[in-house]
């Protein structure tokens, strides 16, 4: 079965076809990801229900329904694509000129109590640009990758994660560790 996340799930009573335990979608064995949840049998393992998660759009439509947590995600979501809109690098005249013929850049990361965690791009340690640094940003990552390659042309040689990056970075996503390795290896095919 499939819900969306304002659906009435919660108490709806499942039933496994394998091995037909029945049981509400919490009752189940949960796993969290980044756009859904599931529940799975206890008894068998097969995928018993998923849940989406709700857009902005759809928590805004369903006010009623959102508790204190939700209507307090619901305003974090919404100051922190603010702040992301705001802060974003968009156009290759935000960088600052290097001067090398040789470009190697660090996706770095730094959170703080006092601020929501951000993404540092340096150059020979030296901040180039920060902004806000996203769950699973490796689709951020291209997108920067591609901004960093209409500045710095052939110059540019590696964008590296540093190991402090790597959490925000990656995520739960299995794919995204060999998705950034794709990434950073088309910037030295560029060059051949």
């Amino acid at each position: 079965m499939h819900f969306s996340y304002f659906d009435p799930w919660k108490d709806k009573t499942l039933e496994c076809r394998k091995c037909s335990w029945t049981g509400t979608f919490d009752e189940g064995e949960v796993e969290l990801f980044k756009e859904v949840m599931h529940s799975e049998c206890p008894k068998c393992g097969s995928i018993l229900a998923t849940v989406t998660y709700p857009t902005l759009k759809e928590m805004k439509a369903n006010l009623d329904k959102l508790d204190k947590t939700g209507r307090a995600m619901l305003g974090y979501r919404e100051e922190w694509l603010g702040t992301f809109e705001k802060r974003s690098l968009k156009s290759p005249e935000d960088l600052p000129d290097i001067d090398a013929d040789s470009i190697v850049l660090l996706w770095d990361f730094e959170h703080h109590n006092d601020h929501a965690p951000e993404t540092l791009i340096k150059w020979r340690g030296t901040v180039i640009w920060r902004e806000p640094a996203g769950w699973e940003g490796f689709s951020r990552f291209e997108e920067v990758v591609h901004i960093l390659r209409q500045r710095y042309g052939p110059r540019l040689r590696d964008v590296r994660p540093s190991s402090d990056s790597e959490l925000y970075l990656y995520g739960d996503d299995l794919s995204s560790i060999q998705l950034v390795e794709r990434i950073r290896a088309s910037i030295s095919d560029r060059k051949r």
